[in-house]
């Protein structure tokens, strides 16, 4: 019986120095209504000083037949230092029908250094010569293809970007973060307003943030994109 006891104990005991929580979005436009959803799994562990948030999106309706049933996934995990949220790993998923593309960046925070490793795999066509029917006919092909390099040094990816502002470790400001097209900026406003300046300018996109009381943002809203009209994304479940 005091083993028993003893395990609940650790089990609640550990239970308690792990932060966990699950938040569905839904994203939308005004001329198509809503195009995509996002479920978001963010874990947290005091002891450790460790986090791990993990993103899915996927399209529906018009869209998802539009970007052959195109889901994106993102993975960021590492060490929280001093309030702090540093990457230790952050994966990009990107599956459609006849493709699947993976991006992992691998962070070394002393050495200021990034190891990127891309894996690609796509269902090519080709032309062969098929001898029962004597003609030339259309084949299909698995094709992968890996390849790794050193890439320019950034604190944050997308995911540990939003954490750090949303803890207050930026100030309003540009913000820099992995992967970042050279001809976009990126700036925090104010705590509710992202600013996004694309193709040198050209198109500029302010974000608005609203909150409720807990990590995840209630609602954001771009407004007036071209012709599209305004563009949101919203929470609809949290546990």
């Amino acid at each position: 019986m005091k083993k028993i006891l003893f395990l609940i104990f650790i089990t609640l005991s550990l239970s308690a120095n792990v932060s966990t929580l699950h938040v569905s979005y839904e994203a939308g436009i005004s001329i198509y209504g809503r195009v995509g959803v996002a479920e978001v799994d963010y874990e947290e562990d005091n002891v450790t000083k460790t986090y791990k948030m993990h993103i899915v999106m996927s399209t529906t309706g018009i869209v998802k037949k539009l970007t052959g049933n195109q889901e994106n996934s993102y993975v960021s995990e590492g060490v929280i230092e001093n309030g702090v949220y540093l990457p230790k790993k952050f994966i990009i998923l990107v599956t459609k029908d006849s493709s699947l593309k993976k991006e992992t960046y691998l962070f070394d925070h002393k050495a200021k250094k990034i190891e990127k490793t891309l894996y690609k795999k796509e269902l090519e066509s080709y032309s062969g010569f098929d001898i029962s029917s004597m003609s030339v006919v259309s084949k299909k092909k698995t094709v992968e293809h890996t390849e790794h390099q050193s890439i320019k040094y950034y604190r944050d990816d997308y995911l540990s970007l939003y954490l750090n502002v949303r803890h207050h470790n930026f100030a309003c400001n540009i913000l820099t973060y992995l992967d970042k097209k050279d001809s976009d900026t990126v700036a925090l406003t104010n705590e509710n307003l992202f600013t996004i300046e694309k193709n040198n300018g050209d198109e500029v996109y302010n974000i608005h943030m609203t909150y409720d009381n807990t990590l995840f943002f209630q609602e954001a809203l771009a407004t007036d994109i071209f012709f599209f009209g305004d563009a949101y994304i919203r929470k609809v479940m949290q546990k």
